[in-house]
């Protein structure tokens, strides 16, 4: 069964194409996980051409075929709505997106990629920390629409079929292998507004929200009060609050390894301080080495994290200033406004940045640590072999000098070999003769006295 997360995989691989696909469809591996992943969520997608999408709700179409009209059917009505809806806050954090794709009885709006940049160029929607903007319908479709997330692409690297992905790439350190696994969890949280003006138009924003928080954001959507106000109001204090949580979790997670990053470079020192006897085996010193190259690079990745998790933290803050900038945000309750909520939130804000900057600071000290130890190390393993590799040019000449009185001695043992060899063949043949010569001749006679 294809997940939300197999889709996600795909979207990852397709980042790294080139940034020329503004106009261009996406791969068809990701149209077909996409198509899979609707399908097992009771939907279907019917792709007309390359450049539209065409997505149904079949329960819905089935049940309320007369519903309220779509009033946005073409580019020409796109513009006259983004014409007549001014943007409410300047600058690059405004998090208001178009809610299109409406479902009615004559079928969703098929967007096109026009559209898609028509759409950006009014609404400049790029808070840093989102990872999936999802875009859903009217207000009649709320109330189940969470469940059911558009395409996304990176309008980074192109734009297609209408909808949006906003990410911000962190690598999360293991403080085991140190390798990057998953992005920071901040990104991965929940964005959620509800704006309904008064032409009943809905936008929702949610990026990789857990199960849980999901649930809450419904029955905060589902509330039978004033939508524009109290649903708005508790999905603002509910992602305040969720992120205010993750932060904090985040925090912990970094300072706890930081302190695990110190407590192993000061294991390592024991090992290290020895290194003139240990750097005798080569064996032992390049082991040392990678043993300190690899905590080095460790560090070095938590201090790129941190710093990137700073700047996810100004996002934030920008954001969230810009939400309660909204004319529709009214105060929570009768004493607490949105304003001193978003106060408080940028002092905690403020608090936590504090210790992050702190762990920052332990971070970049480790590093340099590590990378003067490691410079050290580095001196103490090329002494220690120049002092072996001269050891080994003397080796190498008494061997030298040893072999060349063998070759002298194996010389003069040749020569004498060779005379030897010599008169041998010389008195052999000899000695055959004088054999021979002896047995030819007639025996002497014998003398009687």
């Amino acid at each position: 069964m294809i997940t939300q997360q197999g889709l996600q995989d795909a979207l990852v691989r397709w980042q790294d194409y080139p940034s020329n696909l503004v106009s261009q469809s996406p791969p068809q591996e990701i149209v077909t996980r996409y198509q899979q992943l609707l399908n097992s969520k009771g939907l279907f997608v019917r792709r007309e051409s390359d450049s539209q999408l065409d997505i149904r709700d079949p329960g819905l179409a089935l049940s309320d075929s007369k519903a309220a009209n779509s009033n946005l059917k073409s580019l020409a009505e796109l513009e006259t709505w983004l014409r007549d809806s001014p943007a409410r806050v300047e600058g690059d954090y405004h998090p208001l997106v178009l809610s299109i794709g409406t479902r009615s009885g004559r079928g969703p709006l098929q967007i096109t990629p026009d559209m898609s940049r028509l759409v950006l160029s009014r609404f400049q929607v790029i808070p840093a920390f989102l990872d999936v903007v999802l875009v859903f319908g009217s207000a009649s479709a709320s109330g189940f629409s969470h469940r059911f997330p558009s395409f996304v692409t990176s309008p980074h690297r192109g734009l297609s079929e209408g909808t949006l992905e906003l990410s911000y790439n962190l690598r999360y350190v293991d403080s085991c292998s140190g390798k990057a696994q998953e992005p920071w969890s901040i990104r991965q949280m929940a964005v959620y507004c509800q704006i309904n003006t008064n032409r009943q138009r809905t936008v929702w924003i949610l990026a990789g929200a857990p199960e849980t928080l999901q649930f809450q954001l419904c029955n905060a959507g589902s509330d039978t009060g004033n939508m524009a106000e109290t649903s708005l109001a508790k999905s603002f204090l509910l992602a305040m609050h969720d992120h205010l949580f993750s932060i904090g979790c985040r925090q912990e997670f970094w300072g706890l390894h930081v302190r695990l990053l110190e407590d192993e470079f000061n294991m390592m020192l024991v090992s290290v301080n020895g290194i003139h006897y240990a750097s005798r085996t080569l064996i032992s010193a390049s082991s040392t080495m990678c043993r300190i190259g690899d905590l080095e690079e460790k560090c070095h990745d938590a201090v790129l994290a941190i710093r990137a998790n700073l700047q996810v933290l100004e996002s934030l803050q920008l954001y969230y200033e810009a939400v309660a900038s909204f004319e529709t945000v009214e105060p929570m309750d009768g004493s607490t406004t949105t304003a001193q909520l978003v106060a408080d939130f940028k002092g905690q804000l403020a608090r936590i940045r504090a210790d992050l900057e702190h762990n920052l600071s332990r971070a970049k000290m480790v590093k340099e640590s590590i990378s003067n130890k490691l410079h050290a190390v580095h001196l103490q393993f090329t002494a220690d072999a120049a002092v072996r590799g001269s050891l080994e040019s003397t080796r190498m000449t008494e061997m030298t000098e040893e072999m060349k009185h063998i070759a002298e001695v194996t010389r003069a043992e040749t020569v004498t070999m060779r005379i030897v060899t010599i008169l041998t063949l010389i008195y052999l043949p000899c000695s055959f003769v004088t054999v021979g010569l002896a047995s030819s001749r007639p025996p002497l006679p014998l003398y009687r006295i």
